[in-house]
């Protein structure tokens, strides 16, 4: 089990048993201990924004023992944990529960009064839901449910700890999802807008509702292979799904078991399997299978949910979408002023008035990519103030690498005729009509 996956565990631990989760330094501890750092190095790695003594004396045992009570509840046992001996007990829990859940005990309701090892959680494993205890004043006075989902499977996601803002679409994404019922979402806007973050925070959120949580992505993580087809695609589903008991190539064996359970799965990246240089939203050449898989997965009734990521967004979902439909795409623009100081405040403190953060965030369209960029360059070169950014500003400050290389990814993805109406537009001071920018193109 690797920092990411302990993290996890612990926090569905603290979820489950109604606690408050852990703050954002209080996973830097944790992340860092679980990979053999001492509290200097995790106090460089998490910005210096307390201090050492603060961390070593008062956060980092705090955590431990918040940790051994969560831990030792499950285990039914005292334990002790601390920095150094932080990996066996949650491993050993970790075996437990996996054992518990392949082979569940006879009785699906223990008898406490029986048994010291009551607070051991039990699985209905036909439900897939926990049984845990409800503590109470600090007795066990009754046992409740507890939903979780049999299967998650982050794949390749991002850990998004330091995820900031997006309160409005979170709630609108989960709105359409928990409550609408839609069964297709497109997640579509330009590199480095925060797609891929905000599919990951939002199946975090939405995980519980589900009895299979997966995440995808159709990339490949060296850039010069090709997209996942979609053939591998569905194998790899239904094989995950069916915790490796059954998999199949083709789409009606998924389908079922989208209708058999309930799915929540994210697929990051499907601009992967589009064509680049031409109209947005056709595919490329060997991935054409991908229409169909979406309008299937759309037009099909199932109690699951596919939420696809992508840079451009195709003509299924435009055929199938609407307001009373099951089939939505929600275009993410940019992040709001207070939102882009938010994503400043994880590197450190900045100076700036609110009218230097208005001007920073437009200038940069709100992508957060391009802040985070940004954020360095100020940091780094003009001593975190905002404002000395601002009235120094040239071109080449504007536009640093990793920023000209995430607009050229979007660039090349253009047909000439749409790289022809940016140039007018980028030529024009005044607001233009249809008609004129036409006339400007044409002649």
């Amino acid at each position: 089990m690797d920092a990411e996956e302990a993290l996890r565990f612990i926090e569905d631990l603290i979820r489950s048993a109604g606690d408050k989760p852990l703050s954002d330094i209080q996973r830097h501890i944790f992340r860092g201990s679980w990979q053999g750092q001492d509290y200097k190095e995790i106090h460089q790695a998490c910005g210096q924004t307390v201090g050492l003594d603060h961390l070593m004396r008062n956060l980092g045992p705090k955590l431990w023992k918040r940790i051994s009570m969560v831990v030792g509840d499950r285990l039914g046992e005292t334990v002790d944990i601390n920095k150094n001996s932080l990996q066996g007990p949650i491993e050993r829990l970790r075996d437990v529960m996996r054992s518990l859940e392949s082979n569940p005990p006879n009785s699906p309701e223990p008898d406490p009064s029986s048994s010291s090892e009551f607070a051991l959680p039990w699985i209905n494993s036909a439900a897939g839901n926990w049984l845990s205890p409800d503590w109470g004043d600090g007795e066990p006075t009754s046992w409740g449910w507890q939903k979780m989902p049999d299967v998650i499977s982050w794949g390749g996601a991002p850990d998004v700890h330091l995820f900031r803002g997006r309160t409005q679409e979170l709630s609108d994404l989960q709105q359409w999802v928990e409550i609408d019922g839609c069964r297709l979402v497109m997640l579509y806007g330009t590199a480095g807008i925060g797609k891929t973050w905000l599919s990951v925070k939002l199946m975090e959120q939405l995980r519980d509702q589900f009895n299979v949580v997966i995440w995808r992505s159709l990339k490949s993580s060296d850039p010069t292979q090709p997209a996942t087809p979609v053939r591998d695609l569905m194998r790899d589903l239904t094989q995950t799904i069916s915790k490796g008991q059954t998999w199949d190539t083709e789409l009606q064996p998924l389908l079922d078991h989208l209708q058999k359970q309930r799915c929540l799965i994210v697929l990051d990246g499907f601009e992967a399997a589009l064509q680049s240089g031409v109209i947005s939203g056709r595919y490329a050449k060997g991935y054409e299978a991908y229409g169909d898989f979406l309008q299937r997965i759309g037009s099909t009734h199932h109690q699951s949910c596919f939420i696809v990521t992508s840079r451009e967004k195709v003509r299924e979902i435009e055929r199938m979408e609407g307001e009373a439909t099951p089939v939505r795409s929600y275009k993410l623009l940019g992040l709001r002023p207070f939102e882009a100081q938010q994503v400043f405040d994880t590197k450190g403190t900045f100076q700036g008035t609110d009218q230097d953060w208005r001007t920073l965030t437009r200038h940069y369209d709100g992508n957060p990519a391009f802040l985070q960029q940004v954020g360095v360059t100020i940091a780094s070169v003009f001593d975190r103030d905002v404002r000395r950014f601002l009235n120094a500003r040239q071109e080449d400050i504007l536009l640093v690498d990793d920023i000209r290389l995430l607009l050229e990814q979007q660039l090349d993805r253009l047909s000439a005729l749409e790289l022809s109406v940016i140039r007018q537009l980028a030529l024009q001071s005044q607001p233009v009509t249809l008609e004129d920018l036409q006339q400007s193109i044409e002649g």
